[in-house]
């Protein structure tokens, strides 16, 4: 079977950037996340502090952690200034001549490394004068005035987002005058996908295939916990998505080769979530009904072959049996409810002989929201 690899926006910038993943401020790299879910991999590189010159030293590490065995991303985007655009007696400050040169070097830089990448640049967005936090809007006006003349010239594109960011909204856009607030996220993230949409419509979302056949369509409306995980860990770790909507561990096997080539030359997790059953624990006339006793062969299966002790310290195995909400298609509160005790009662000894030589404590049984779930959450220490 061919290896598929998923494709990737690359996110370049500052704490702004770094910010964007708060799904609790509407982040634009969460709000993409959530567009782009099983079509392209989200990833942020925003790092707090840095102006034009310290990323342009950075940038070659950065780029070969990140993308040294993977395809070029399809689209980088490029947001920096507003720590450049501090008063000349702070660290941060860089001139303009110099955050024009070092736009440059970077936009060269990602050209070499990436030859099919669409380059994406955005401006520093306006200041708050109203909390100033040692900047001015002024200031930042003329950072964005010189980005856009850069963008120009190397003919690349340009989010204006000081001109968007101005006006009697201006302090709604801002947390603090400088960071983004809810709304100014959105200001962001509308402009990204206008941007998106208008220059290269064949990366809109719709125009992008699922990464591995979908059963089913998915409503991927709702940033839930991987995007709440990304918020917390940014800058520490990737939170790797590999959701797929409708999946039972039958199917999930079946790609498992595909699915795990994301990390074939990269170093190993540090932790793998495992979290199916839900489809599989249908009725048996169903098409995604899958027999317990099949049931826990995957779970063993995908455990030994997604995360031995040579390559992954700690694994997680989530087991959902749900209850849903009567005359949800495909799925009824009679399905689920009869065989959530059973599957409860029969897991535990399952669990308990799931990898051989491994110690497994079961950690937690919760009760969560009002439809009765239930999480078996186990994890397998390795020893």
């Amino acid at each position: 079977m061919a290896k598929q690899e998923h494709p990737s926006f690359l996110l370049l910038g500052d704490s702004i950037t770094q910010l964007a993943c708060d799904p609790t401020l509407s982040g634009f790299h969460a709000l993409l996340e959530r567009d782009y879910i099983r079509r392209v991999d989200i990833v942020n590189r925003g790092l707090s502090g840095y102006n034009t010159t310290w990323t342009l030293q950075t940038l070659p590490r950065l780029l070969q952690d990140a993308y040294a065995h993977r395809v070029d991303p399809l689209l980088v985007t490029l947001f920096l200034g507003a720590n450049d655009a501090t008063p000349a007696d702070n660290d941060q400050h860089v001139s303009i001549t110099d955050f024009s040169a070092n736009l440059r070097h970077i936009l060269q830089l990602l050209r070499h490394s990436f030859p099919s990448a669409k380059l994406l640049l955005l401006t520093p967005p306006a200041i708050s004068n109203s909390r100033t936090c040692g900047r001015t809007n002024a200031m930042a006006g003329e950072y964005a005035a010189a980005c856009r003349a850069v963008g120009t010239n190397e003919h690349v594109p340009v989010i204006d987002l000081w001109t968007r960011t101005q006006g009697a909204e201006c302090d709604s856009f801002f947390s603090d005058g400088l960071h983004l607030s809810a709304k100014g996220n959105v200001v962001v993230y509308e402009a990204l996908t206008e941007a998106i949409a208008t220059r290269w419509p064949e990366m809109t979302p719709d125009q992008l295939p699922f990464v591995f056949p979908s059963w089913f369509s998915s409503d991927p409306s709702l940033s839930g916990f991987a995007s709440l995980l990304q918020h917390d860990y940014i800058r520490c770790v990737d939170i790797v998505n590999r959701g797929l909507s409708g999946y039972t561990t039958r199917w999930y096997l079946r790609y498992l080769d595909d699915i795990l080539a994301y990390f074939n030359h990269r170093a190993p997790p540090l932790l793998v979530t495992l979290f199916l059953g839900a489809n599989d624990a249908n009725q048996d006339d169903t098409p995604f009904h899958v027999p317990l006793t099949e049931y826990t062969a995957n779970l063993r299966t995908l455990v030994s072959r997604g995360g031995g002790p040579a390559s992954v310290r700690e694994v997680y195995l989530l087991d959902a049996c749900i209850s849903m909400r009567p005359g949800t298609a495909l799925f009824t509160t009679t399905n689920r409810t009869e065989m959530a005790a059973p599957q409860i009662t029969l897991h535990f000894p399952s669990f308990e002989t799931l990898v051989d030589g491994r110690r497994i404590e079961i950690i937690e049984l919760v009760p969560l929201y009002r439809t009765v779930v239930l999480y078996v959450i186990c994890k397998f220490v390795y020893t």
